[in-house]
């Protein structure tokens, strides 16, 4: 082709090369009709889509490595469409009545529309960094992360607070937050699946084909540290106390009270984020009491700096509860210690590839975390 266009055109038709991965079964196995693992492209048109196919092959091409390839990922791909379907569906649903001419400007933003805000302009930097890069499998790793579990499982569940609320400046602020959010992770996902971004973009009022519209550009004035770490703190305070209600087995729709103890940020989870914590995290109430002493059959928990207890009363019987704690604790303890073996071990980490060691981390850390929680209530 090069030579083709310097005899033809007299110039060079392209400076760079992109060479992709060897593309390989979820064994390491080289695809071949004798194996029998093939991929037939037609029928994975039928089950998944053409959309699922090519998010997955981006998200499977890591530089230097053979590029594995299985149905599981399909799978992941598929369902993850299904997400953004449903939440195009949500956003649209919910900003129905938004008049065409309301507008961010000057309107004050809730500490979520900033955090959001700022994610999305950390995203959109990412995406087109990646894209510059040829890094395709980083690119789509930030976009799933971003809108799964950053859009999805916070911003969405904080957003109907305001969409079923009273409040009639405060749900036009979200709907318009929310509209801003979708246009940009459409337009961001075009490259990873045109056909079911072209088709929400038609339901989004988009006027021509997504192919040609601008590509989504960073916003720097819109980070905030400040909303990142309030946010930050709402989501590890959640995340505690959810997991707290799991190890001693606090029925899934009870509602307990939820006393915070001491901590930064004490005050404003039980001011500013109170109804969002009740929401998110099952609680009745939510108190600051600094330096109260637990009760007896509280069950204690610690977010970052922040120490709380929930009132459980009779909802838990401890006695069991300490006994299925102490195995739980003994299994955590021995699995935490075959992967802190691995990690130790110098040619694990030289062997290994780079999102494995990370991946063996995150499960060693989490770990750590649990045992700390678990040898808490065994301590109380």
């Amino acid at each position: 082709m090069a030579m083709m266009g310097l005899h033809f055109m007299g110039e060079v038709p392209f400076r760079e090369v992109l060479i992709t991965p060897f593309i390989v079964d979820e064994h390491g196995q080289k695809m071949s009709r004798s194996r029998g693992n093939m991929i037939d492209a037609l029928e994975v048109k039928e089950s998944h889509g053409m959309d699922a196919l090519r998010f997955t092959m981006a998200g499977s091409s890591t530089k230097g490595r053979d590029m594995g390839f299985s149905m599981r990922q399909m799978d992941e791909a598929r369902n993850f469409q299904n997400k953004l379907w449903n939440i195009a569906r949500f956003i649209l649903t919910n900003t129905e009545d938004l008049s065409p001419h309301a507008t961010l400007d000057g309107q004050p933003l809730a500490p979520e529309d900033r955090w959001l805000r700022s994610r999305l302009s950390w995203l959109v930097e990412k995406v087109r960094t990646e894209l510059d890069r040829y890094n395709f499998h980083l690119a789509s790793d930030a976009l799933y992360h971003f809108i799964w579990h950053e859009l999805c499982d916070w911003y969405l569940e904080l957003a109907k607070l305001r969409l079923q609320g009273e409040d009639v400046e405060a749900r036009t602020t979200c709907q318009l937050v929310l509209r801003e959010v979708l246009d940009t992770v459409v337009r961001l996902l075009h490259p990873f699946m045109p056909f079911l971004t072209e088709e929400m973009w038609g339901h989004m009022g988009g006027t021509g084909s997504l192919a040609w519209a601008d590509y989504s550009v960073p916003h720097p004035e819109w980070r905030d540290p400040e909303a990142e770490g309030q946010l930050g703190r709402l989501m590890e305070l959640v995340r505690e106390v959810r997991a707290v209600r799991a190890e001693v087995g606090v029925p899934a729709g009870a509602e307990v009270a939820l006393v915070l103890v001491s901590g930064t940020g004490a005050a404003e989870m039980s001011t500013m984020f109170e109804p969002a914590v009740r929401r998110l995290a099952r609680a009745a109430g939510v108190r600051h009491e600094p330096g109260v002493r637990p009760p007896a059959g509280a069950a204690r928990g610690v977010a970052g700096e922040i120490a709380f207890f929930l009132s459980v009363g009779d909802l838990v019987d401890w006695e069991a509860v300490r006994t299925r704690i102490q195995r739980d604790l003994e299994k955590a303890t021995v699995e935490r210690g075959k992967l802190e073996g691995r990690l130790a071990n110098p040619h694990f980490r030289e062997r290994a590839a780079p999102d494995v060691v990370a991946k063996a981390q995150a499960e060693a850390e989490a770990l750590r975390v649990r045992q700390s929680r678990l040898e808490r209530y065994l301590a109380d």
